[in-house]
């Protein structure tokens, strides 16, 4: 695991294809095995999305394809 001492604020976006729901299944699946919530799922102007957080300390944004 890397530290630094900024803070990170860019995201990496992935865009599933699907509802929501992928999204939510996503979420599961990735916080089954450990991923770092940065923001739980929830409706944004852009539709269902959550962040979570890499090994590494990386920000990553999932949210559907529109």
């Amino acid at each position: 695991t890397v530290t630094t001492a900024t803070p990170r604020t860019s995201e990496l976006g992935l865009m599933l294809p699907g509802s929501a729901s992928g999204v939510d299944d996503c979420f599961t699946a990735w916080t089954s095995k450990g991923a770092t919530v940065i923001e739980e799922p929830h409706e944004d102007v852009f539709g269902r999305t959550f962040v979570v957080a890499d090994p590494d300390g990386n920000l990553i944004r999932v949210s559907p394809i529109d």
